[in-house]
Protein backbone atom coordinates (compact mmCIF):
# COMPACT_ATOMS: atom_id res chain seq x y z
CA UNK A 1 0.00 0.00 0.00
CA UNK A 2 2.76 2.26 0.82
CA UNK A 3 4.53 1.59 -2.31
CA UNK A 4 1.00 2.25 -4.26
CA UNK A 5 1.32 5.96 -2.86
CA UNK A 6 4.71 6.79 -3.22
CA UNK A 7 4.36 5.45 -6.48
CA UNK A 8 1.34 7.65 -7.51
CA UNK A 9 2.86 10.64 -5.49
CA UNK A 10 6.27 9.98 -7.95
CA UNK A 11 4.10 10.00 -10.83
CA UNK A 12 2.18 13.29 -10.21
CA UNK A 13 5.34 15.50 -9.01
CA UNK A 14 7.33 14.12 -12.36
CA UNK A 15 4.06 15.51 -14.28
CA UNK A 16 3.63 18.42 -12.96
CA UNK A 17 7.18 19.38 -13.38
CA UNK A 18 7.45 17.79 -16.70
CA UNK A 19 4.78 20.18 -17.99
CA UNK A 20 6.11 23.75 -15.91
CA UNK A 21 9.09 22.83 -17.47
CA UNK A 22 7.92 22.30 -20.83
CA UNK A 23 5.40 25.04 -20.81
CA UNK A 24 8.57 27.20 -19.55
CA UNK A 25 10.94 26.50 -22.06
CA UNK A 26 8.07 27.14 -24.79
CA UNK A 27 8.30 30.96 -23.77
CA UNK A 28 10.58 33.63 -25.15
CA UNK A 29 11.44 36.50 -23.69
CA UNK A 30 12.01 39.82 -25.34
CA UNK A 31 15.65 39.61 -25.73
CA UNK A 32 15.64 35.96 -27.27
CA UNK A 33 13.13 36.78 -30.02
CA UNK A 34 14.22 37.35 -33.59
CA UNK A 35 13.50 40.99 -35.20
CA UNK A 36 10.36 39.71 -36.82
CA UNK A 37 9.04 38.57 -33.70
CA UNK A 38 9.67 41.44 -31.86
CA UNK A 39 8.31 43.53 -34.50
CA UNK A 40 4.98 41.59 -34.30
CA UNK A 41 5.05 42.07 -29.97
CA UNK A 42 5.64 46.13 -30.31
CA UNK A 43 3.20 46.18 -33.07
CA UNK A 44 0.60 44.08 -30.59
CA UNK A 45 1.35 46.21 -27.72
CA UNK A 46 1.15 49.86 -29.63
CA UNK A 47 -2.56 48.71 -31.63
CA UNK A 48 -3.89 47.88 -28.09
CA UNK A 49 -3.12 51.05 -26.45
CA UNK A 50 -3.74 53.70 -29.79
CA UNK A 51 -6.40 51.27 -31.43
CA UNK A 52 -4.68 50.99 -34.75
CA UNK A 53 -6.40 49.36 -38.04
CA UNK A 54 -5.03 47.04 -39.88
CA UNK A 55 -3.80 48.74 -42.55
CA UNK A 56 -1.58 51.04 -40.31
CA UNK A 57 -0.44 47.52 -38.04
CA UNK A 58 0.88 46.33 -41.28
CA UNK A 59 2.29 49.85 -41.88
CA UNK A 60 3.99 49.75 -38.52
CA UNK A 61 5.04 45.99 -38.26
CA UNK A 62 7.24 47.48 -41.53
CA UNK A 63 8.81 50.50 -39.83
CA UNK A 64 9.51 48.04 -36.83
CA UNK A 65 10.51 45.01 -38.77
CA UNK A 66 13.06 47.30 -40.52
CA UNK A 67 14.63 49.32 -37.42
CA UNK A 68 14.61 45.85 -35.79
CA UNK A 69 17.04 44.04 -38.36
CA UNK A 70 18.97 47.22 -38.28
CA UNK A 71 19.49 46.98 -34.97
CA UNK A 72 20.49 43.66 -34.52
CA UNK A 73 22.83 44.13 -37.29
CA UNK A 74 24.37 47.31 -35.04
CA UNK A 75 24.94 44.98 -32.27
CA UNK A 76 26.52 42.10 -33.98
CA UNK A 77 28.86 45.10 -36.43
CA UNK A 78 29.53 47.69 -34.07
CA UNK A 79 31.99 47.16 -31.44
CA UNK A 80 32.26 50.79 -30.23
CA UNK A 81 29.35 51.29 -27.48
CA UNK A 82 29.60 55.03 -27.81
CA UNK A 83 29.04 54.59 -31.48
CA UNK A 84 26.61 51.68 -30.97
CA UNK A 85 23.92 53.70 -28.62
CA UNK A 86 24.60 56.83 -31.33
CA UNK A 87 23.53 54.68 -33.78
CA UNK A 88 20.42 53.33 -32.27
CA UNK A 89 19.17 56.82 -31.19
CA UNK A 90 19.23 57.63 -34.87
CA UNK A 91 17.19 54.67 -35.73
CA UNK A 92 15.21 54.99 -32.61
CA UNK A 93 14.28 59.03 -33.52
CA UNK A 94 13.64 57.89 -37.36
CA UNK A 95 11.05 55.43 -36.00
CA UNK A 96 9.32 57.52 -33.97
CA UNK A 97 9.09 60.01 -37.16
CA UNK A 98 7.59 57.43 -39.34
CA UNK A 99 5.33 55.56 -36.64
CA UNK A 100 3.56 59.53 -36.23
CA UNK A 101 3.14 59.56 -40.05
CA UNK A 102 0.91 56.23 -40.01
CA UNK A 103 -1.28 57.41 -36.92
CA UNK A 104 -4.49 60.02 -36.94
CA UNK A 105 -3.90 62.68 -34.72
CA UNK A 106 -5.90 61.13 -31.91
CA UNK A 107 -3.81 58.24 -32.01
CA UNK A 108 -0.72 60.88 -32.56
CA UNK A 109 -1.47 62.73 -29.26
CA UNK A 110 -1.61 59.03 -27.30
CA UNK A 111 1.84 58.07 -28.64
CA UNK A 112 3.21 61.54 -27.97
CA UNK A 113 1.66 61.14 -24.46
CA UNK A 114 3.53 57.67 -24.05
CA UNK A 115 6.93 58.81 -25.44
CA UNK A 116 6.73 61.45 -23.12
CA UNK A 117 5.68 59.40 -20.00
CA UNK A 118 2.45 61.35 -20.01
CA UNK A 119 0.90 57.76 -20.05
CA UNK A 120 2.32 54.56 -19.06
CA UNK A 121 5.28 52.88 -21.34
CA UNK A 122 4.39 50.55 -24.13
CA UNK A 123 4.71 47.07 -21.96
CA UNK A 124 6.09 45.02 -24.46
CA UNK A 125 9.00 43.81 -22.89
CA UNK A 126 7.11 41.60 -20.45
CA UNK A 127 5.49 40.16 -23.43
CA UNK A 128 6.34 36.37 -24.23
CA UNK A 129 5.66 34.55 -27.13
CA UNK A 130 4.91 30.77 -27.60
CA UNK A 131 6.14 30.13 -31.25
Amino acid sequence: MKHKLFFIAFILLFTVLGSSTTFAQAKKSFRQMNPQERAEVRTEALAERVKLDQTQQSAIKAIYVKNAQERFAIRRQTKDATKRKELMQKIRQSEIVDVKAVLNSTQRMTYTKILSGEEPKLNFRNRVSAK
